[in-house]
């Protein structure tokens, strides 16, 4: 968009509109003047020829208005033309910005989720699970630090893990099958950790780390090993912290529907 406005702005001064760019702006200035000059002489001739018509009669009211809006059509219409693109322009590019700000390219907007609770996951032998998207998840009480709790992930399941969230919707759908089991004590560790005190989080599944849902503040302890592993639920249900991996805590583990 600004590549084109730009090309039509340069048209507008050059080629497009045939307006020749003056050498100096001492020159533009002074072909200004000598043109305003030139103007508002061709206007008094017109008016002392209009005025001396109807005095001898031989030029009535009607033809001097005629004369003076012939005078003033003088100008070039080339100048006109400009102006009248200059507009079009301005709200060429007031679209863009608004669209942009209204979640457009760049700025999606929250989808719109189920309020229902996930249904159970369709996997024979797997029917005390949710379905959730593409994975089943089920939610365990027993507190297990992190390490502890994605190895037992593993266990239960090929192809387990901690849970990974890739959306607002899945998130939600998370909360509602832990609040559904432990409304008191809803803290769980997701499948999230730092990698390396490098500042970076990676999901044990290996998914891509394209949403988060963090507390306000949070994540505080990156660069370091104090808090490297994430959990939902810390202060507000639903948002992710930053915590010791060694704390014992419920989780939920996930696998994919179809391999």
């Amino acid at each position: 968009m600004a590549a084109v406005i730009g090309c039509v702005l340069e048209g507008l001064l050059s080629d497009c509109g045939h307006v020749e760019k003056p050498h100096s702006f001492r020159e533009a200035r002074t072909s200004a003047a000598e043109a305003g000059s030139d103007a508002r002489a061709a206007v008094r001739d017109g008016q002392r020829e209009v005025t001396a018509g109807a005095e001898t009669g031989t030029i009535t009211p009607k033809l001097r208005k005629r004369s003076l809006r012939e005078t003033e059509e003088e100008e070039p219409e080339e100048d006109m033309k400009s102006v009248s693109v200059l507009p079009t322009l301005l709200l060429l590019v007031s679209v863009s910005f608004s669209d942009t700000r209204k979640g457009g390219a760049g700025f999606p907007q929250r989808e719109e989720c189920s309020r229902e609770c996930p249904a159970a996951c369709d996997v024979p032998g797997y029917k005390d699970w949710s379905r959730l998207g593409s994975h089943c998840i089920k939610y365990f009480e027993t507190p297990l630090n992190f390490t502890d709790a994605e190895f037992s992930c593993r266990a239960k399941v090929c192809g387990g893990h901690l849970v990974s969230v890739d959306s607002h919707c899945f998130n939600e759908g998370l909360l509602a099958v832990v609040l559904k089991h432990n409304k008191k004590q809803p803290r769980i560790w997701m499948g999230g950790f730092e990698m390396f005190k490098s500042g970076k989080f990676v999901w044990t599944d290996g998914s891509v780390w394209n949403y988060t849902a963090w507390v306000s503040g949070q994540p505080s302890q990156r660069y370091n090993t104090t808090e490297d592993c994430v959990e939902m639920n810390w202060e507000q249900k639903g948002k992710w912290n930053d915590h010791s991996c060694n704390t014992a805590k419920s989780y939920v583990c996930a696998f994919k529907r179809q391999a």
